[in-house]
């Protein structure tokens, strides 16, 4: 992927189909991720910060799903939707950060993606939407903190 795809990227909206939540820049959450990531392991090497770095860069090209669509179409159908695009975005990362993570290194990735998300939605307004979108996202820490 071209610097000018990696740079236009970070333009992407998340949160687009939820107006109770600020849309936010994939720019703007990654550096926030990075932070996170920083903070939980400061010793994190270079090629997981690169993975971290480049985790959304997809999302210029397929966009950002929002999760209540997630859920509706299924995970048969999301699993399909992902193989379809895997080889695709798996390219994407790797081409960008010249690395493979292992999968707990992932998984910590994951994490910090998720609790960046709890931080974002507790800094909004509160709603209901934002309410659960936190709550969604620390069952899904919890369960999978075992996992790291």
């Amino acid at each position: 992927m071209s610097l000018e795809s990696q740079l236009r990227a970070g333009g992407v909206v998340r949160f687009h189909a939820l107006p109770e939540i600020p849309g936010q820049t994939i720019a703007k959450h990654t550096w926030r991720l990075v932070r996170i990531l920083r903070s939980v392991w400061p010793e994190v090497p270079d090629h997981v910060l690169r993975h971290a770095e480049c985790h959304d860069l997809d999302e210029l090209f397929i966009g950002d799903i929002p999760a209540p669509v997630k859920r509706e179409i299924g995970e048969d159908a999301l699993e399909r939707l992902f193989e379809e695009t895997a080889d695709y975005s798996k390219d994407i990362i790797q081409d960008a950060t010249g690395c493979q993570c292992e999968r707990w290194e992932k998984e910590i990735v994951s994490f910090c993606d998720r609790m960046e998300l709890v931080i974002y939605c507790l800094s909004c307004s509160p709603s209901p939407i934002t309410s659960r979108v936190v709550q969604r996202g620390l069952a899904y820490a919890k369960e999978h903190l075992d996992d790291v």
